[in-house]
């Protein structure tokens, strides 16, 4: 079952490409960022409004955090925390 709270899967397939390209691009930097990082990366989103507590998804990009928020290339959809 689908939660009605997340985007079309179209616009959560061009969200998930945008951000392989951006990771691709940025691979010369590495791919993943330190633990850290990820920790406060995950701790911003589940302090968001549109954090989805039940599976760990966002409610703008419909990424899982868990996962996106590993990303050194990645990017907040709302801009609470940028690509280092």
């Amino acid at each position: 079952m689908t939660d009605s709270r997340l985007p079309p899967l179209v616009d959560m397939v061009k969200n998930a490409i945008q951000t392989a390209v951006k990771v691709i691009k940025g691979a010369p930097q590495g791919i993943i960022v330190e633990a850290d990082m990820q920790t406060r990366r995950m701790a911003i989103c589940e302090a968001c409004e549109l954090f989805i507590p039940e599976s760990k998804r966002c409610e703008k990009c419909g990424c899982l955090m868990t996962h996106k928020t590993t990303l050194k290339q990645a990017t907040c959809p709302i801009g609470k925390w940028g690509a280092e």
